[in-house]
């Protein structure tokens, strides 16, 4: 399902890595998926095992990038799977802006909660629900290999939205899918905070 090579590859980024960024997911997303696409025996659907991915845009089947990531050899190619980040937030847990009890030097945590979605677009309605549902079905497969092998928390694929029309030059097809998910991190604080002297309080 998930090349070896290439899960060692992912696994290694993200050990090397000093912060996981959204540019880290997204990169994940696209290393996922261009994998899974570059093989028509993994596709489940017989009508998509033409879409196949290839790095050279002249001969791939099937776009699969970040979103924010625009070239005009494929601008308007459909069927495309396209990454985009949603969003990020930071959650505190314990006091003293999470600081870890006891802890010297200081450690703190914090732990992100973040999400991603995946829209599938092609040229009908039929072939843009017969594609999220591929790509559905993969990520739901591998979210055990995905909390055994990388510094997750949580990885959960919450569902598909619903079909829209968007208009492309030629009207084609999105529906997204949302992925959510949360890391912790920790950092230490060894510079000595200087204490700030309260002026006095005036007595009436």
């Amino acid at each position: 399902m998930i090349q070896p090579d290439l899960l060692a590859s992912i696994r290694q980024r993200f050990q090397e890595a000093k912060l996981i960024s959204p540019v880290d997911i997204t990169a994940l997303f696209v290393a996922l998926l261009t994998s899974y696409f570059s093989n028509s025996e993994n596709i489940q659907h017989e009508t998509l095992k033409n879409r196949t991915y290839d790095p050279d845009y002249d001969k791939t089947k099937i776009i699969i990038d970040a979103a924010g990531r625009w070239a005009p050899e494929n601008a308007g190619t459909r069927p495309a799977i396209l990454i985009a980040r949603g969003e990020w937030r930071a959650m505190q847990e314990g006091s003293e802006g999470g600081r870890i009890l006891g802890s010297v030097p200081a450690t703190y945590v914090r732990k992100y909660l973040g999400q991603h979605r995946l829209q599938c677009i092609s040229k009908s309605p039929a072939e843009t629900d017969l594609l999220v549902d591929e790509v559905f079905r993969f990520l739901i497969h591998i979210e055990p290999i995905i909390l055994q092998e990388l510094p997750f928390i949580t990885f959960a694929v919450q569902g598909i939205g619903p079909l829209a029309a968007v208009p492309e030059g030629r009207q084609h097809w999105l529906s997204t899918i949302l992925v959510t998910y949360s890391f912790a991190e920790s950092w230490m604080i060894t510079t000595p905070v200087t204490e700030i002297e309260q002026p006095p309080i005036p007595v009436e």
